[in-house]
């Protein structure tokens, strides 16, 4: 083979090479400007128990200085366990919230927990400042396998 021959096969190579690429980076794109399908969630939304607070037993109670809160749950028999997620604004419109779980085995006739409105780190905490209300929101994990919410709101 001549110099022309191994310089045609090398044009023709660097050829399908560039036009292949460009098809990889083309498909790639394209696949990525899809619309992404909604999430499937785990929960049936329609199969979630809507309780009131007093089903459980909620009390929530803004401790003396407002940098936490009180939460207090008297009432779950039948219950395994429960989730809850708080959300608040603090200053300047900041979003801030605190989840945890609770398991019921492990409770006495109450069940208490101090939620804090900050962060601690090292024995230091630092409080959120101009935190007016918190929304909690429960979930009721029961022994049945059923599924209950509680929500609730406290102006502090």
């Amino acid at each position: 083979m001549g110099f022309l021959g191994k310089k045609k096969i090398i044009l023709i190579s660097l050829f399908i090479l560039i036009v292949g690429g460009a098809g990889v980076f083309i498909f790639v794109l394209g696949s990525s400007n899809k619309k992404p399908e909604a999430k499937k969630t785990l929960i049936n939304q329609e199969n979630i128990k809507q309780l009131k607070p007093e089903d459980i037993g909620l009390s929530l109670t803004p401790r003396a200085d407002k940098k936490a809160v009180n939460m207090v749950v008297t009432k779950f028999n039948g219950v395994s366990s429960f989730d809850y997620e708080v959300n608040y604004n603090a200053s300047g419109n900041i979003p801030r919230g605190v989840i945890g779980s609770i398991d019921v085995k492990s409770a006495g006739p109450s069940i208490k927990r101090e939620i804090l409105l900050g962060t601690c780190s090292r024995n230091v905490c630092k409080y959120d400042q101009g935190v007016t209300e918190v929304d909690f929101l429960i979930k009721v994990n029961f022994a049945n396998g059923e599924i209950g919410s509680v929500q609730q709101k406290l102006n502090l």
